[in-house]
């Protein structure tokens, strides 16, 4: 009996030892079968990007439409004798006097042509203190611009309205004008006439009205000049101002004002006489 104890102990610890084996392998296994996601995880793998889009080509930039040219105003002409002359048309010195060149600077020329237009052929020019021109009675209206057609000399043909009118018998303005500029010296004829323009322009308004004067133009030849002046406006209907040609010249270093002619400008006409408007 105690020979058969010790044999069945020994018998049943390697079945033990196998068990604790067992266990330890299957726990081991157990704990090494859940790590393994961890492990074995993977990052996940880029996906492809969507393709950028084509760049939309540029516009084609769309050349306007032409537009159409604007037509040239028509003229309407009458005869100043004709029953429906319409009334701004109707100017005294058209039938009975004669008119001069006026608006016009000393360096420049009044245009006479063969039609009532601005672009019609050039028949002449006229130097701008031309006197004595006569209107033959046909007057147009083109666009508003009023056009006359005159005599000058050899010469007929069309000219603008604003550039021509009646005018009184010249008086001669050299003292007056050299009082104005006393014992002043100038360099310059441009800063003689400057000077002149600046008395005239102080003064307070006179009784018949407020008159600017402004340069219509200057013409330099060597030691001799030529300013137009022109002076504006009067209260009296009748009166469209003045325009006074200055004569310098050159002494010395120093310009002089030689002579000075005024011209009174008239709307309508000029009476018998010659030295009053109508």
């Amino acid at each position: 009996m105690f020979t058969l104890a010790p044999t069945m102990v020994a018998m049943t610890r390697p079945r033990c030892a196998r068990s604790v084996v067992l266990t330890v392998f299957m726990l081991a296994a157990a704990g090494c079968s859940k790590a393994a996601p961890q492990d074995s995880q993977k990052a996940p793998s880029p996906q492809p990007s969507a393709p950028l889009p084509a760049p939309s080509p540029a516009a084609t930039p769309v050349a306007p439409e032409p537009s159409a040219p604007t037509p040239a105003p028509q003229a309407n002409c009458y005869s100043v004798s004709s029953p429906n002359l319409p009334l701004p048309l109707v100017v005294e010195w058209t039938t009975n006097g004669e008119v001069g060149v006026v608006n016009v600077g000393a360096d420049d020329t009044l245009n006479v042509r063969t039609e009532a237009s601005p672009t019609a052929t050039l028949v002449a020019e006229l130097e701008f203190d031309t006197r004595g021109i006569r209107a033959t009675g046909q007057v147009c209206d083109m666009g508003g611009v009023h056009w006359y057609e005159v005599l000058s000399g050899s010469h007929r043909g069309w000219v603008n309205g604003k550039f021509i009118a009646p005018t009184l018998k010249p008086v001669d303005a050299t003292a007056a004008w050299s009082a104005r500029l006393g014992a002043s010296e100038f360099a310059t004829p441009s800063a003689l006439v400057d000077a002149l323009r600046a008395q005239l322009n102080r003064g307070e308004p006179q009784a018949e009205g407020r008159f600017e004067t402004v340069l219509l133009g200057l013409a330099v030849r060597g030691g001799d000049a030529v300013a137009e002046l022109r002076s504006c406006c009067a209260l009296d209907d009748s009166v469209a101002g003045d325009q006074t040609t200055l004569r310098l010249h050159q002494q010395n270093t120093n310009w002089k004002l030689v002579r000075a002619t005024k011209h009174t400008l008239c709307y309508r006409g000029v009476n018998a006489r010659g030295d009053l408007c109508s």
